[in-house]
């Protein structure tokens, strides 16, 4: 069984660079203390959380050594898709192979969001996310 830490970087309510910084703390933590997996997540629209998971993930994977880093989802239809998958890729080589980036279809939440966010409704029965590896 592996367990690992998902930063969904909620309820930012100090100074970013501060709150930027416990996290990466927490990942090197995680990292020494043997978790398996040390995920980020993407939100838009909210000023609870950050919305850029990939980069966060490449900080956590430049200040660890053993633990997997990626994404828990990012919204695939708000990246161009080449450029998504270099940035995947990117953090694969720079984190020594330990890259599991996961994208989701859609955003979550009311369907006006996903609307505003992607340009179109979901679609029913999609399916809402994939894991690589």
């Amino acid at each position: 069984m592996s367990v690992g830490v998902l930063f969904t970087q909620g309820l930012v309510t100090g100074d970013p660079h501060a709150v930027l910084g416990e996290i990466l703390e927490q990942a090197e933590a995680a990292d020494r203390l043997g978790f398996s997996h040390a995920l980020t997540t993407e939100h838009k629209y909210s000023d609870e959380y950050f919305g850029s998971p990939l980069h966060l993930s490449f900080a956590i994977a430049a200040r660890t050594s053993r633990v997997r880093v990626g994404t828990a989802i990012a919204i695939a239809p708000l990246y161009n898709p080449v450029e998504l998958a270099q940035d995947a890729a990117m953090l694969d080589q720079l984190s020594g192979g330990r890259a599991r980036p996961g994208v989701s279809t859609r955003p979550s939440g009311s369907s006006a969001m996903r609307t505003r966010t992607t340009g179109s409704p979901s679609q029913a029965g999609s399916t809402p996310s994939t894991t690589s590896r």
